[in-house]
């Protein structure tokens, strides 16, 4: 008989009819009702507990009364009755349980069955004290079995999370740039929960340990939070995790973007997000779908969250109001980063194109040295190239610790006109320092207005630098002002060396954009922009910058593999 009493959490019929069936009492009807009540797990784990109880109980009280335990089955002898559920009870029981054999039989009646028989197998000699150790040692190597996956999982979960064992690696890059220009991390890099990648520019490939690829798109501040997740301080990433059937069926969560103000779950699928600094948090989805979901707090009214699909973009605004938005209103996210191309030529771009340092003649350059207001004042007044003065705002643009501080909208400018039939180079180098997306951008003008820019003063050839490019990269323009938009340049922020060359010496005008020497965009003019009348900086709306630098030289153009000819005039083959 069981124990008296009702353990916790033990239903009263569950208890009523496990008793019953332990003393011989129960129906048919019965026996159908606590199956349906062992349908449950918890349900049929306490039964199986009570019966083992009700073993032990059976077994003691036999022992102590020197009775013997009943004989285990024979089927060579013949049955006592048709219902072998009958086998070993006293004659009455017996009476009331007889059935015919097949009839009315439930799963429960033939566990009590098997009780039965076990406690019948128990009662010999030759075989208990067999059977006590084999139970014993299976049921310590089930403990095993079932402890040691879990026990390892969990201590595998606790070193991820307590930065143990590596959560991701960096397992590509791409032109990167660091904040201070100091490497910060290297290819194959490993990195642990808490540790942060950041980027000026460039690119950067994250391989997580769950299987998810992450692309940072400088500039970027992104920290690993787990093996299958990370936080998005700043800027633009894209990430792609393999589907699973089963998990997406599931919408078991993959990967976990979370910004400042946004919840992004990945189930299966490709999508990008940027991190404005504006506060927005924007989502585009490639392939299939993810759960975007404004943070808790963020927002004073909650929200269901938003389930997208292949072809959507949301946006959570910096109040934390969840919105759909077009697609075609986000700059292009970057899915992978590009693949070498063997057949290109390892020739420098410069070389390419005809241009040749030492050949070069400077016609201007100042590097900005001294204090004072440069509006009025020559390059040669600080050991620089070109008497010609500087035509800038009044106020606000003046020379600091050897920097041309720009804090006020307009331009800085010095007169020239190009001649056909040499390369001109534009270089620059500088700094936006703040203003949003707002710009500081390099070129050649066809106006002389100290308060205008390159949008408003006919800007040919110019390309920009904004302070920030979570949104919008830096878009290149050949002109006049914002016609002929070329491309978004690049996203690349803090101290740069930009450059334009205008190549002059074909009847087509052309003009090439660079980063650090290396191509950003080129165009041809279908007639040559001959109003070009200076050339210079513009500081547009909010942005402020710091200027190192300004050089403008000309050259003949070369053919690779030849020297420089005296004089303009030097066409593509001629030798």
């Amino acid at each position: 008989m069981i124990a008296s009493g009702n353990p916790r959490g033990v239903d009263s019929e569950l208890m009523r009819l496990s008793s019953m069936q332990c003393d011989g009492t129960v129906t048919e009807a019965d026996c159908r009702r606590l199956d349906k009540l062992l349908a449950e797990p918890a349900a049929l784990a306490c039964y199986m507990a009570l019966m083992e109880q009700h073993a032990t109980f059976l077994r003691q009280h036999r022992m102590r009364k020197g009775a013997a335990m009943p004989p285990l089955a024979d089927d060579s002898r013949p049955r006592e009755s048709g219902n072998p559920a009958s086998r070993g009870l006293p004659s009455g029981s017996r009476r009331s349980q007889e059935q015919p054999v097949g009839r009315g039989r439930t799963a429960a009646m033939v566990a009590l069955d098997g009780i039965r028989v076990l406690l019948g197998w128990l009662s010999r000699p030759e075989t208990a004290s067999f059977l006590i150790a084999g139970i014993f040692l299976a049921g310590v190597l089930g403990l095993v079995a079932i402890v040691s996956p879990l026990s390892g999982q969990a201590d595998r979960d606790d070193a991820f999370s307590a930065g143990r064992l590596p959560v991701a690696f960096v397992s590509a890059v791409h032109k990167p740039a660091w904040p201070g220009d100091k490497p910060s991390f290297h290819a194959w890099q490993s990195l642990r929960v808490g540790e942060m990648i950041e980027l000026t520019g460039g690119l950067a490939e994250i391989s997580f340990v769950s299987g998810a690829k992450v692309v940072l798109e400088g500039p970027v501040r992104f920290e690993a939070t787990a093996r299958d997740g990370g936080l998005l301080h700043a800027g633009r990433m894209t990430v792609a995790v393999k589907a699973n059937e089963a998990a997406s069926a599931a919408e078991t969560s993959l990967f976990t973007v979370t910004t400042p103000n946004a919840v992004i779950t990945d189930l299966g699928t490709e999508f990008g997000v940027a991190s404005a600094p504006t506060g927005d948090t924007l989502v585009q989805v490639f392939e299939g779908r993810v759960r975007l979901e404004a943070v808790v707090g963020v927002s004073a009214v909650p929200q269901q969250p938003l389930r997208l699909v292949a072809g959507h973009a949301a946006g959570v605004t910096a109040d934390g109001q969840l919105t759909m938005r077009s697609p075609a209103s986000f700059a292009r996210f970057v899915r992978s980063l590009p693949k070498p191309n063997p057949e290109s030529p390892s020739m420098p771009f410069l070389t390419r194109i005809g241009w040749e340092d030492a050949a070069a003649e400077r016609l201007v350059h100042d590097p900005f040295n001294g204090t004072a207001p440069l509006a009025g004042s020559p390059p040669v007044d600080r050991s620089g190239t070109s008497d010609a003065a500087w035509i800038a705002p009044p106020q606000a643009w003046d020379l600091r610790a050897g920097l041309l501080h720009a804090d006020s909208p307009g331009s800085a400018l010095v007169p020239f006109r190009p001649e056909p039939g040499w390369l001109y180079r534009l270089t620059v180098t500088l700094d936006v320092v703040a203003g949003g997306e707002d710009w500081c951008a390099i070129g050649f003008r066809a106006g002389a207005d100290p308060v205008a820019d390159h949008i408003s003063d006919g800007g040919f050839a110019w390309s920009l630098q904004r302070h920030s490019t979570a949104t919008l990269g830096s878009h290149v323009f050949a002109g006049p002002g914002t016609t002929n938009k070329l491309t978004e340049g690049d996203r690349r922020t803090g101290r740069q060396t930009r450059s334009v060359v205008l190549d002059t010496t074909g009847p087509r005008w052309l003009a090439h954009f660079l980063l650090a020497d290396e191509p950003v965009a080129s165009y041809g003019y279908p007639s040559p922009p001959t109003e070009i009348s200076h050339v210079g900086v513009s500081v547009y709306r909010t942005a402020r910058a710091r200027i190192d630098s300004l050089t403008l030289e000309r050259a003949v153009k070369q053919t690779p593999g030849t020297r420089a000819a005296d004089g303009p005039g030097r066409k593509d083959g001629d030798s």
